[in-house]
């Protein structure tokens, strides 16, 4: 079409172009200090302005109005229809309902992906939702935010189902009440009111205000408890804490294990150290560490060593050789 005078542009297309390189070739448009306008003015029964390339539309401007589809953009015109301003950028689909059509929604590109929660957003990755209202699913696969405000960033099978909810990413991980939050790590889940679960493996932060920070089949509770991490513990009195170690239990108000292995602190403010298999059952209660030593007396203190016991306040039994004063 070069050098042709008066030439223009088919309805069926034209042949011998040369793409414009912004200093010559062909173009669609002109030279005037003017907008380039691209109008289908049916004002009757306004039509959606569409793009192709090759044999495959990729993308579409949908008319103005007051109701869906209108001032939507759409990739193609498949699946159900969009919501009133949203954008659907994605791919593929399998399905009808995988577009954004909740209204003022975002489907950034990807496929497969549901976004039907007014305002809600998917930034890509394919087969996630976001069906809470100013929910957001950045990538990854099959996850999902339900609750309102609710958050996935990524990773794979994660679910934010409470309201300002949400999951950093990994697998599987669920923030299942509101305000929670699970970090990372796999199979995770906080369900608490405020709950957090920082990562690791197969935690559950279950109290209000709960937190485990990492390790693996920990859980927090009790309401304002926390497991640091380790394996297997559990903090499920009010203001628990395990620090660590394995299979330690704090139960009691205010109870506190610090590391070691089978410890438990069953009554309020009771103390276990460390050590193996010990427990502090009285009232402000301490086993420093050792093993299989017990407290259960109201003050009680064992400091360490093996198989001691507070009885009750003012009276010990000793073993292995130790010398312990008790209160009286």
């Amino acid at each position: 079409m070069t050098n042709v005078t008066n030439a223009a542009w088919m309805l069926q297309g034209n042949s011998g172009t040369k793409a414009w390189d912004g200093v010559t070739g062909d173009y669609v448009g002109h030279s005037d200090a003017q907008p380039l306008v691209i109008a289908t003015t049916n004002t009757a029964d306004p039509q959606p302005v569409q793009f192709w390339a090759g044999n495959q539309q990729v993308l579409q401007l949908n008319p103005a109005g007051t109701k869906a589809p209108a001032w939507s953009i759409q990739r193609d015109t498949g699946g159900d229809r969009r919501g009133h301003y949203a954008v659907d950028l994605q791919a593929a689909r399998d399905t009808a309902t995988q577009v954004a059509s909740g209204d003022y929604t975002v489907i950034g590109g990807g496929g497969f992906n549901t976004a039907s929660g007014d305002y809600s957003t998917i930034g890509g990755g394919d087969f996630n939702t976001a069906s809470g209202e100013f929910s957001t699913v950045g990538g990854g696969e099959r996850n999902t935010a339900s609750g309102e405000f609710s958050t996935v960033g990524g990773g794979e099978w994660n679910t934010a189902s409470g309201e300002s909810s949400a999951v950093g990413g990994g697998e599987r991980n669920t923030a299942g009440s509101e305000f929670s939050t699970v970090g990372g790590g796999a199979g995770n889940t906080a369900s608490g009111s405020s709950s957090t679960v920082s990562g690791g493996y197969e935690n559950t932060a279950s109290g209000q205000y709960s937190t485990v920070g990492g390790g693996s089949s920990n859980a927090a509770s009790g309401e304002s408890s926390t497991v640091g991490g380790g394996k297997q513990n559990s903090a499920s009195g009010e203001l628990s804490t395990v620090s660590g170690g394995s299979s330690n239990t704090a139960n009691g108000p205010y109870s506190t294990v610090g590391g070691g292995q089978s410890n438990t602190a069953s009554s309020r403010w009771s103390t276990v150290g460390g050590g193996e298999g010990n427990t502090a059952g009285g009232p402000w209660s301490t086993v420093s560490g050792g093993q299989s030593n017990a407290a259960w007396g109201q003050y009680g203190v064992v400091a360490g060593g093996y198989s001691n016991r507070i009885l009750q306040y003012g009276k010990c039994r000793l073993r292995d050789g130790l010398r312990t004063k008790c209160r009286s």
